[in-house]
This record gives C-alpha cells, structure tokens and sequence, in this order.
C-alpha cells in the first residue's frame, strides 16, 4: 500500500507539471492567434487595434497615472481623456497633446457617494472592501457622473475604446448603458473586481455579460479565468469575414479551455 501510494503521488505530480505546462502554451498560443485577430495587450487591458488610428478616441476611466492613455495614443495616434476620481492621482497623469486629463468620479447614478482613498492608487474606489485590501488612508464625499453625464458635460465624443478600471463601480455604469450607448461603442475594455477578497458579485458580472452579448458584442475573457481583463468587441464593427472567425475561435474554444485548464491548475496548487 505504501509502494501504491508513493507511485499515486508521483502520477499526480506529473499530471500537474504537464497540465501546468499545456496551460502556459495555450495561453501563449491563445495570445498569439488573439494578435492575429487584431487584439493586442495595452497596460493590462487588450483592445482591437484594427480600426484605431488618429481619429479614434479613447475614453480612459479610471485611469491612474494614465499609463493606458499615455501607451495607446504613443502607439495609434488616439486622443484619450484620463478620467481620475481621486485628486492626489489625477494630479501625477502628465498631459500631452494627445491626453487630456479629467478629475472625475464615475458611476452608475449620479449625485454624492463616499469616496475611500487607498495606500495602493490603483485600489481607491466607492467600495471600502477594495480599498481596505491595501490599507484605507481616507474617505470623503465626491460628486459622481453617469457616462451619458460625463459625456454630456465634457463634451466628448462617442469613444472607440471604451477602458473601465474603476475598482467595483464598472458594475452600475456598465448596468446603467443603456441599448443605444451600447449600439455606439465600438468596444469595452474592462477589469471587474470579484476577485478582491470581500467584493464578490460575480453574478452581478455574469448578468453583464449576457446582457452585452446579447447586444451584439463578441466577449472575449482574455484574463482567463480570472475576471480581471474582458474584452466586448461590437459585433457591428467586425468588418471582414476572416476576423469575425478567428474572433469566433477565441469565444467559443479556445478562451473556454484555457479557462477550464488554468481553474483546475489553480485548484490543484491551492
């Protein structure tokens, strides 16, 4: 029985090695059939380049040091506004001819909401269970804008790239677009938070992502199986027949194994 174990022991060890293995060439081949479709990784956020250019804009919420706007202007040619709701952040995004900054809260609703500044500038947010994951420093009232509003009060236009990384409010702002918001982004790039210990919601997500698929939008988990990288890509702006299949693989097959592959290495190691 001991002999029998030793030997159960050694098989499940190369099980894992080897499906830990297969999980890293599937994400590397993954990543690159997704270049080949014309999606390519931005700061932690993939986004399809196909259509970017000069005209294209970008609306960057939640933008920290504005890294995001600062990397796909440099690359594309985009103008972007870095929308920031916390001060002492907003303040650090450098301007360029390209970037223009925003001291901003956004959301789901407008009107006052507390606001808690975190140790970490990437973890500040509405919701204390995000922020408190690095330590609170502070909280206070900010005013928050609907996208419609934010829209309308800046006077933006319709973005090409829509970038959400807003700690826990991309679920009411995403909630709160309605059909023809939908119909007029060409894309969302997005970083949902229920992999914050405290924060949950993942129904709350998945209620999203059938809501924007049914919309027409290709939905392309590029985080794997993590929530921290999502890509809905219109469906609309899909122009030629090859992208539309290749964007097809990577829905249908080859996002899902990698996240089924990943989920049971992760298990295994925990």
């Amino acid at each position: 029985m001991p002999r029998m174990q030793k030997y159960l022991r050694i098989a499940r060890t190369v099980l894992g090695n080897s499906c830990r293995r297969f999980a890293r060439i599937l994400k590397n081949w993954t990543e690159s059939f997704a270049k080949a479709s014309g999606i390519e990784e931005v700061r932690g956020h993939h986004v399809s380049v196909r259509s970017l250019d000069a005209k294209s804009f970008i609306l960057d919420l939640g933008a920290n040091h504005g890294d995001f706007s600062h990397e796909i202007s440099a690359r594309w040619g985009c103008r972007c506004v870095a929308v920031e709701a916390s001060f002492r952040t907003f303040q650090r995004i450098p301007e360029t001819d390209l970037v223009t900054r925003l001291n901003c809260a956004v959301a789901g609703t407008s009107g006052p909401v507390s606001f808690f500044e975190s140790a970490n500038s990437e973890a500040s947010s509405f919701f204390p269970e995000i922020a408190e994951s690095f330590g609170v420093e502070k909280s206070y009232i900010v005013n928050a804008l609907t996208y419609r509003d934010l829209s309308s009060q800046a006077n933006l236009p319709v973005p090409a790239v829509l970038k959400l990384d807003i700690e826990g409010a991309e679920l009411g702002l995403l909630q709160s677009l309605d059909d023809n918001d939908l119909a007029s982004i060409e894309q969302i790039t997005v970083e949902f938070h229920d992999f914050v210990a405290g924060f949950g919601r993942t129904r709350e997500i998945d209620m999203i992502r059938r809501r924007l698929r049914a919309a027409g939008f290709v939905h392309l988990r590029m985080g794997g199986f993590l929530n921290c990288d999502d890509l809905f890509l219109n469906r609309r702006r899909v122009v030629t027949l090859s992208d539309r299949v290749k964007l097809g693989i990577l829905e249908a097959l080859l996002l899902p194994v990698l996240i089924k592959v990943e989920r049971w290495v992760f298990k295994k190691r925990s």
